[in-house]
């Protein structure tokens, strides 16, 4: 019984022993992997997500910015960015859009509505006639 403990510890410690060296010979394996891409010039400055599997993102290459878009099946280059930084605002935000909207003569859309429905009906009228 004393054999099969001993022999039991022995493979238990040689097994932990592998598992932990394989463990720090990936550890170092992969901390070169990021010391050498970060001296790549490709970098990835953002990602937006527009959908479900479907991705714009702003790639830095070499100084220069381009906008891709990614989904499942393909990725697509659509354009290449400026250094412009003096973006102008837009003139109207969409909240003011909204409460323009809301303000808007409900009467005069009404009565527009309402010509159009009896515009049909004279129309009806003069088929049923015939008939």
């Amino acid at each position: 019984m004393k054999i099969y403990i001993l022999n039991f510890l022995v493979y238990t410690m040689a097994m932990v022993g592998v598992i932990y060296v394989s463990l720090m010979i990936f550890k170092r394996t992969m901390t070169q992997n990021n010391q050498n891409s970060s001296n790549n010039s490709l970098k990835i400055e953002s990602s937006l997500n527009i959908g479900p599997r479907k991705t714009l993102h702003v790639i830095k290459v070499d100084g220069e910015r381009f906008l891709i878009a990614s989904d499942i099946q393909n990725t697509t280059f659509l354009s290449k960015l400026n250094e412009n930084k003096n973006i102008k605002p837009q003139k109207k935000m969409f909240m003011d859009e909204l409460n323009e909207l809301k303000k808007y003569d409900k009467k005069e859309s009404i009565s527009v509505i309402d010509g159009i429905n009896k515009e049909e009906k004279s129309v009806f009228r003069e088929l049923i006639q015939k008939l």
